[in-house]
């Protein structure tokens, strides 16, 4: 119940990993912290008022942070990096598993994989295109 409550994986090809293979790593990288709201909320354990309460957080900032959590799950081209991480350089998956899939800030990512915030964006920006070409082409879109 967790996984449909929380993903929507999009088109896949038979090639990669499985639709709840993807959505299970995908939970798996968020931070703990995230998880753990996420699983409570997910799972029906505690309403956004009591889990606001028990964090010490206004309801809204609760609701937020659970829409921006299933955000993350549900992109498609973070579901694509994750699908096919086998496919891209080191540095390039670590960029994107980092950035689209952690949540952690460019700058913070680049700067533990030894590049410049600049070398990040521009990482990133490369594994964005690769993703949405890679997604065009499982929803039959594009050749590959």
């Amino acid at each position: 119940m967790l996984l449909e409550k929380t993903t929507r994986v999009g088109p896949s090809a038979g090639r990669g990993l499985s639709d709840d293979r993807i959505a299970q790593r995908m939970l798996e990288m968020l931070p703990e912290e995230d998880r753990e709201l996420l699983v409570m909320w997910a799972q029906g354990l505690a309403s956004v008022r009591a889990l606001g309460r028990l964090l010490g957080k206004h309801s809204g900032t609760i609701s937020r942070r659970i829409r921006q959590l299933r955000a993350r799950l549900n992109d498609p081209i973070a579901q694509t990096v994750v699908r096919f991480a086998d496919e891209l350089p080191f540095r390039h998956r670590e960029i994107a598993l980092r950035v689209l899939c952690r949540g952690e800030r460019i700058g913070q990512a680049g700067s533990a994989l030894g590049m410049s915030r600049q070398q990040a964006i521009r990482t990133l920006a490369e594994v964005r295109g690769w993703a949405k070409l890679r997604y065009q082409h499982l929803e039959g879109r594009t050749e590959p």
